[in-house]
């Protein structure tokens, strides 16, 4: 389902998990707070520009390291209650990534959540 700003509708939270990523030379951490199959959202204080090719790398559970690239397709300033982030729409996802983003999912099935769960 897709919903009124043409973003896949099922987003799965995933709780804190660090990611570390490099974009335009700039290397940065932050969390990654949701997935879909077609990309994420990353908290950050630095955020890179919209259409920056980024790549990204975070661990999954079990300690696998998990790599994408993509582009980064929005980005958020510090506002109110609205912390700094940025998504990215994953190029040509890896085995291990489509893994975690299908691993997520069944999480989220399993406990009976809907659309944009958290694990």
């Amino acid at each position: 389902m897709v919903d009124n700003t043409g973003r896949a509708r099922t987003r799965i939270g995933t709780s804190q998990i660090s990611v570390r990523f490099v974009s335009e030379g700039n290397e940065a951490t932050g969390v990654l707070r949701d997935v879909s199959r077609q990309g994420a959202y990353i908290r950050a204080s630095q955020i890179p520009r919209p259409g920056a090719v980024i790549a990204i790398q975070f661990e999954d559970t079990d300690g696998k390291l998990i790599e994408a690239r993509g582009e980064v397709r929005w980005n958020v300033s510090p506002n109110g209650d609205q912390p700094s982030g940025f998504g990215v729409i994953v190029h040509e996802p890896s085995r291990r990534f489509r893994d975690f983003v299908d691993w997520a999912l069944n999480q989220s099935n399993e406990k009976g959540e809907d659309d944009d769960a958290e694990l």
